[in-house]
C-alpha cells in the first residue's frame, strides 16, 4: 500500500492532497490561505530581514578581523576595556599597547561609520532642522578637535554620545547633537 502526496503551491495558498496509490482515492485534501501581502507586512518583513543581514556582516566582519589578528601573531586581549572613546584619545597624543589598539579597531570594526556623510555635509549647510544643526555643530567643533575628543566630551558632560539628542546646556539652552562628523573639516588635520 502506498499513497501519493500531491501540493499546489500558489503566491497566496498552498492547496495539498493524500492520495491512495491501490484505489486511487482521495484520503484527505484541504489548503491553506495565507493573508494578503501588504505594503506595511512587506516593510516588516524587509526590516527584519535587512536587520538580520546586517547583524550576521558585523559578525562575519568582527570573526574576519580576529583571524586576520592572529594569522599576523598577534594574541587577542582577554579583557575588555569599556572606555574605548577613551583610548582613542590616549592613541592621539601617547603611544598605545597592540592590546588597546585591537580594542580600538574592533570598537570601529563592530560600530561602523554611515557612508553618506557628504550628503550629510550638504544637508547641514542647507538644512534647518535639528539633525542639520547638530551636523553644523559637529563641524565647527571640528576645527579645534579630533570625533573622538567631541565625543569623549559629550560621554562626560551629558552621560552619552551616540545617536541624535537634544540636550540642555548648564545656561538653558538646548542644543542639538549628532554623532556625524563629515570627512572635509577632517583632512586639515591629516594633511600636516
Amino acid at each position: 500500500m502506498g499513497y501519493i502526496v500531491a501540493l499546489d503551491i500558489g503566491i497566496a495558498s498552498v492547496g495539498w492532497a493524500v492520495i491512495d496509490k491501490e484505489s486511487e482515492t482521495v484520503v484527505e485534501a484541504g489548503s491553506n490561505l495565507f493573508p494578503e501581502a501588504t505594503a506595511a507586512n512587506n516593510l516588516v518583513r524587509r526590516t527584519m530581514r535587512q536587520t538580520k543581514r546586517l547583524k550576521r556582516r558585523q559578525k562575519t566582519r568582527l570573526n574576519d578581523f580576529d583571524k586576520l589578528w592572529k594569522k599576523n601573531g598577534f594574541t587577542i586581549p582577554k579583557l575588555k576595556n569599556n572606555d574605548i572613546v577613551g583610548l582613542k584619545v590616549k592613541a592621539i597624543s601617547e603611544e598605545i599597547s597592540l592590546d588597546e589598539l585591537y580594542l580600538i579597531l574592533y570598537s570601529y570594526l563592530k560600530h561602523r561609520g554611515i557612508s553618506y556623510l557628504e550628503d550629510a555635509e550638504d544637508e547641514s549647510v542647507s538644512g534647518s532642522g535639528s539633525y542639520a544643526r547638530g551636523v553644523a555643530l559637529n563641524q565647527q567643533e571640528l576645527e579645534t578637535k579630533y570625533p573622538c575628543e567631541i565625543q569623549k566630551q559629550r560621554l562626560e558632560v551629558y552621560g552619552k554620545y551616540r545617536g541624535q539628542t537634544s540636550c540642555i546646556t548648564d545656561d538653558g539652552t538646548q542644543i542639538d547633537l549628532s554623532n556625524v562628523f563629515t570627512i572635509s573639516p577632517l583632512r586639515p588635520h591629516f594633511s600636516t
